[in-house]
């Protein structure tokens, strides 16, 4: 079994919660649960039943709210129950279980404000845990699927590997993480990945990520093509996605193009300012996002999983990125707090909304092989 140091440490922070996980979105609830609710008193069960779409698997909301959601935020099934009885999701959010084989791997959601502050907080770079546990009896299937997924696993290792090294810019392990999960995409169109190809792409991209990396350094010296890239992306990602979660996330960033087209020197003090509280308060935010997005997500679910699960943490780390211009645009100071419950709301967002990634995947990639190339956004 492999664990991330995020699930480790993670407690539910219950009524304290700023962003709780029990309002606002879908909750699933499946025939499981039923299933479990009917070990209940009969009043308590069809108290339960009633507020659950059986239809569509969901809990009933009321004004957004789960309807056992109390006014201190707190569950009420767990106040009169015990802690065992909510839904299979209540009880592992914001945990996640994947099993490949015999093999377990946990692993938790940004989509929860405190494993944000956990991520914001942290000044080590984050780790994985291989620990035994006791685990089913393995079939022929089982050891067929691990065989499917070993070529996945060795790049993923090489990625999170890449993300994990002290050195490096973020600009370079983003482009690694776009143009190795490009190629395997291919190779899974053309059924051409195995153990062998996985090994073959790492020697491969070893040697590209060096010379990507001397690249880092000359961009990072290059202020204009900074700010030209994060115009440039901060007018297609407002074309993608809704008007009002832009407005909502980074209001009225660069309300004035022109402006600071012709200002240029005060944008750039307005961004070293922010590569400044990047490197001092968060300095390994971005690097452990990504090392928890890709333990969480990168699997070989279907043909399309690769690149859309990653354009989606690459652009919620831009929408990270702007938020926070955004608030020194407005003289705000960057608190843990404030920042936590936003960024679990842009993951909320970003994650269950299939059509914005999709929009915003195929922004990014119809420009991936631009002169403006997304990673650039991330010059520290």
């Amino acid at each position: 079994m492999t664990i991330t140091s995020l699930w480790k440490n993670f407690s539910c922070a219950g009524g304290a919660c700023q962003n709780t996980c029990c309002a606002g979105w879908n909750i699933p609830v499946s025939n499981e649960d039923i299933q479990h609710f009917s070990s209940l008193a009969k009043n308590d069960y069809q108290s339960i039943l009633k507020n659950i779409d059986t239809e569509n698997g969901f809990m009933r909301l009321h004004d957004g709210r789960c309807p056992f959601l109390t006014d201190e935020n707190l569950c009420q099934i767990i106040l009169d129950h015990g802690e065992d009885y909510p839904g299979e999701t209540c009880r592992l959010f914001p945990r996640q279980i994947n099993y490949f084989g015999e093999h377990i791997e946990c692993s938790v959601r940004a989509s929860c404000p405190h494993v944000v502050l956990e991520l914001l907080e942290k000044k080590r770079i984050m780790v994985l845990y291989n620990t035994s546990c006791a685990t089913k009896k393995i079939t022929e299937d089982d050891k067929a699927d691990i065989n499917n997924y070993l070529p996945y696993l060795k790049l993923r290792d090489f990625l999170i590997a890449s993300f994990q090294a002290a050195d490096g810019y973020m600009a370079g392990k983003i482009w690694l993480l776009l143009q190795l999960s490009s190629d395997v995409e291919e190779m899974i169109s053309n059924e051409n990945l195995a153990s062998a190809t996985a090994d073959n792409l790492i020697n491969d991209y070893a040697n590209q990520y060096k010379n990507i990396l001397n690249e880092c350094e000359k961009v990072t010296q290059n202020s204009s093509r900074i700010i030209d890239t994060i115009f440039y992306y901060y007018k297609r990602f407002c074309g993608a996605i809704n008007k009002n979660k832009a407005e909502k996330y980074t209001p009225d960033l660069f309300s004035d193009f022109k402006y600071w087209e012709q200002n240029r020197s005060d944008f750039e003090a307005v961004l070293n300012e922010l590569y400044e509280i990047i490197h001092n308060d968060y300095p390994l935010f971005f690097e452990n996002y990504f090392i928890n997005e890709i333990f969480l997500n990168w699997n070989a679910s279907d043909n399309n999983f690769f690149l859309e699960n990653l354009y989606s943490a690459i652009v919620r780390c831009m929408l990270f990125f702007f938020l926070m211009l955004s608030a020194l645009f407005h003289n705000k100071s960057i608190e843990k707090d404030w920042l936590s419950k936003m960024v679990s709301d842009i993951d909320r967002d970003f994650s269950h909304n299939q059509e914005t990634r999709h929009q915003i995947g195929k922004s990014l990639a119809d420009s991936c092989n631009n002169t403006y190339c997304v990673p650039w956004i991330f010059p520290f």
